[in-house]
């Protein structure tokens, strides 16, 4: 696709204006990087609400109970990290290896450009699958917390608006696949700066 993007607006407007659009492109990429981060740093924030919350209303319980919903959370939080690493993992192997392509110094300018683009894409990509992994299973496990030790007491104020504000940002509906490239690339190591 960037072939054929930068041929025609280098057959039309010049190899010099050609190249600006894809140096746009990956100013675009870079941004969107930055906001799914925001995104992730707001799902992190509503968990955190979610489980003060929890917390809190396991004060009126018996002590054992108390000690026994700490010990269930911290083996929720530690089971969800692991899923959600997994794929955050795997998603940032394909931006390490697309950003070792863009280093390669024998590519023109205009690929080089392009191969950052999907690096810049593919680490996108990994931050939103973490955080909507990370979300999703804390959410599941919030849920069964709250019914085993809270039930019926629905949350109120701040808190009912910060848990909405986190499942809305890290719903998957968003999330774009990263461009792919031909396997007849050359595969260098080195990563490329973000």
């Amino acid at each position: 696709m960037f072939r054929f993007l930068y041929t025609i607006v280098k057959l039309f407007g010049g190899e010099q204006r050609a190249t600006a659009l894809l140096q746009n492109k990956l100013r675009v990429a870079k941004r969107a990087t930055s906001q799914v981060e925001m995104t992730l740093e707001k799902a992190v924030r509503g968990i955190k609400v979610e489980s003060t919350r929890l917390i809190k209303k396991s004060e009126s319980l018996p002590k054992q109970e108390q000690i026994d919903l700490a010990d269930d959370i911290l083996a929720s939080v530690s089971d969800v990290e692991k899923k959600a690493t997994v794929g955050f993992q795997n998603a940032k192997r394909l931006h390490e290896l697309i950003a070792g392509i863009a280093r390669h110094p024998n590519l023109p300018d205009w690929e080089r450009i392009s191969y950052q683009v999907d690096a810049q894409q593919a680490n996108a990509q990994a931050i939103k699958q973490h955080a909507v992994a990370l979300t999703q299973a804390m959410h599941t496990n919030i849920d069964r917390l709250t019914a085993q030790y809270a039930p019926d007491e629905p949350e109120e104020g701040l808190e009912a608006e910060a848990t909405a504000e986190a499942k809305a940002e890290v719903a998957p509906t968003t999330a774009s696949k990263p461009a792919t490239k031909s396997a007849t690339k050359p595969t260098p190591k080195a990563e490329t700066d973000q």
